[in-house]
């Protein structure tokens, strides 16, 4: 069992008492129960406005708009066919609906159309880096052929003309992320099990590197400086460094997990299969917390108070509250 070290040596008070040492698996996280709050068919992904979560549901072609506070149902913006990924540009949504092949981006305030930008076969992720919304496209047949797109915030066009490596050929991409540190966009690709980070001035392959078995979720830890990419196909999780690709741990999770979220201490992941969500420190990767959802939990987002999850197969989001986050080794007087 590891225990942190080197507080039993320092000088103390008289009056000092230390606390226990931690153990690697942390106690329970204390939560409140989950809430659950109606959304359309099959609920895919979750971004937060600063306001609402916005939740697309694939299989309504349509957006759910909950207020974050309390799950107050504040709209249901129209999309395209197929709606799959969505992502806060700092100003306004973008929604990505898979199957039309375009980019609906509306206004935070009302749910208008703001404009629609056309992206290509079959797009799925989305993610901002301050400048250009990046967008994972694939084929039907989940070929070779798939690329990373560029979308400028301002206007939803392309990259100028001399914008090296604008499309790069991704082997089915499924998920990607930004490092807002080294400023690198990162892209997983289910059939080569590997996370590619582009150099966001330019597009450019910055590093690869090998990840688990079917890659299907990734997300940033700001505090630890690591990426964290989920693997479906492991029931694991692999760390990665976000300045170079050292692989740092690989915790286990549920099963077939998806989706994940950084809070701020903890890395969440959505588990398919178990109807879970895991909690992970991300310092050291130890297991907080598993959380019970509805079925299918799928997309992930945090609101900086709750914890939000799509919940795909039984068409509703489970709201969780953090009371507080982890417990550390202090001096109790």
């Amino acid at each position: 069992m590891f225990y942190l070290t080197g507080l039993w040596n320092a000088a103390l008070p008289s009056s000092a008492k230390v606390a226990p040492p931690e153990p690697l698996t942390a106690p329970p996280a204390p939560i409140s129960a989950p809430v659950v709050f109606t959304t359309g068919t099959f609920p895919n992904q979750i971004a937060f406005d600063g306001t609402n979560v916005w939740i697309t549901n694939r299989y309504s072609d349509n957006v759910s708009v909950l207020r974050a506070t309390d799950g107050y149902h504040v709209m249901t913006p129209t999309v395209g066919m197929d709606p799959i990924g969505i992502a806060f540009d700092g100003a306004n949504m973008w929604a990505v609906s898979s199957t039309d092949g375009n980019l609906y981006v509306l206004q935070i305030g009302d749910g208008a159309l703001v404009m629609t930008a056309t992206d290509g076969v079959r797009p799925q992720a989305i993610a901002s880096d301050g400048t250009y919304m990046w967008v994972t496209s694939d084929t039907p047949s989940q070929a070779a052929d798939g690329l990373v797109r560029l979308h400028k915030i301002s206007d939803g066009r392309p990259p100028p003309i001399g914008f090296a490596c604008q499309f790069t050929p991704v082997n089915s991409p499924t998920a990607v992320a930004f490092d807002s540190t080294n400023k690198n966009m990162w892209v997983t690709s289910g059939n080569t099990n590997i996370a590619t980070a582009y150099r966001t001035s330019d597009g450019c392959q910055v590093m690869t590197t090998t990840v688990g078995l079917a890659p299907l979720g990734i997300a940033f830890d700001s505090v630890n400086q690591n990426m964290w990419v989920t693997n479906a196909g492991g029931n694991n999780v692999s760390v990665l460094r976000a300045s170079d690709g050292y692989h740092v741990m690989t915790p286990t999770v549920g099963t077939y997990p998806s989706g994940i979220v950084f809070d701020g201490t903890n890395m969440w992941v959505t588990n398919v299969l178990s109807n879970s969500v895991s909690v992970l420190r991300a310092s050291d990767g130890a297991l907080v917390n598993t959380v019970s959802v509805g079925t299918g939990p799928f997309g992930i987002a945090f609101d900086g108070t709750h914890i939000w999850v799509a919940n795909s197969y039984d068409n509703t989001v489970s709201q969780i509250t953090l009371t507080f986050r982890t417990l550390l080794p202090a001096l109790i007087r």
